[in-house]
């Protein structure tokens, strides 16, 4: 082999490792990456052409920039929640009790249910205690059943006080944030059945909507009803509501989240591909609550 032959072989191997590192960089995958490094080795010369080839003819195929979650090859559209750091502590805490109520004695199933009483908000036991209500145990299942109607009547108390002290007072924002608040809870919550949510629901749109005619939307406010329209899976109504979020907050990087929270909700493509496009000129600054989703649609954009 001449020097020529190989200062040419070792440039084409380089270019093609070259090739496959910019591929992973791009964030499509390991897989890809070495998928584009064996072609690139197996057909010198012809492999970047042929790879090429396939890129456009997969970019024209795409029917809305969502074939990922079409296909359901990368995540579960149902379960956006696995794109964020879950809340560690309060996620051990009940998983640790779910545990106790299949494998602990009666008598210590019995006294972790009471202690949920003694917690600062027994409603985010809510899960341990549904569950508890199907335990072998009896007087398990009884202490469970008897929590949840004492949580129904106390949630139930706190929303006619706080509804009581803004229809007094309706130009006060601060009673009707209150009252928004403790709404929020209970809505996002499966306290009460689907015919009493749904009653809830529409008094927290009163409420949400009263602060908004009043210019008092904050961010929590915005979250909060848009966590509320995308259970609902009022789509229209919640794209509405995240773009005057990012109107009014422009550099919020939680207001970006859910505008993209939204577009995917609603598979809206040609609506993720064009905020795509635009991120560079956005002024926020982008960190692991919207890289994720990103890194996702970048290549609908390519």
């Amino acid at each position: 082999m001449n020097p020529v032959t190989a200062v040419m072989m070792i440039l084409y191997v380089c270019t093609a490792v070259f090739h496959a590192w910019l591929t992973l960089v791009q964030g499509k995958g390991m897989i890809k990456g070495l998928y584009v490094l064996v072609m690139d080795l197996a057909l010198p010369g012809f492999g970047f052409f042929f790879l090429w080839f396939c890129d456009i003819l997969s970019v024209k195929s795409r029917k809305n920039g969502f074939e990922e979650m079409s296909e359901n090859r990368y995540y579960d559209e149902d379960n956006l929640q696995l794109m964020q750091a879950p809340d560690s502590k309060s996620e051990m805490d009940r998983v640790s009790m779910k545990e106790a109520l299949q494998f602990n004695s009666y008598g210590y199933r019995r006294n972790m249910i009471m202690q949920i009483l003694m917690e600062e908000d027994p409603l985010q036991y809510l899960d341990v205690l549904q569950q508890a209500l199907n335990n072998d145990d009896t007087e398990t299942s009884h202490y469970a059943s008897t929590i949840i109607m004492e949580l129904q009547r106390k949630m139930q108390e706190e929303i006619s006080a706080a509804r009581f002290a803004f229809e007094r007072d309706p130009e006060n924002m601060e009673k009707a944030k209150a009252s928004e608040q403790i709404l929020y809870r209970v809505v996002m919550s499966e306290l009460f059945d689907e015919h009493n949510r749904a009653l809830l629901v529409h008094e927290y749109q009163d409420v949400i909507h009263a602060i908004m005619d009043h210019g008092a939307m904050n961010e929590t406010c915005y979250r909060h009803d848009l966590d509320v329209l995308i259970a609902m899976k009022n789509m229209t109504e919640a794209d509405r509501i995240s773009k005057l979020y990012m109107e009014r907050y422009p550099e919020s990087e939680d207001a970006l989240a859910y505008v993209m929270k939204c577009l995917i909700a609603s598979r809206n493509g040609a609506g993720m591909q064009e905020l795509i496009r635009k991120l560079p000129s956005l002024p926020v600054t982008l960190t692991q609550k919207t890289l994720p989703y990103v890194r996702m649609f970048y290549r609908s954009v390519e």
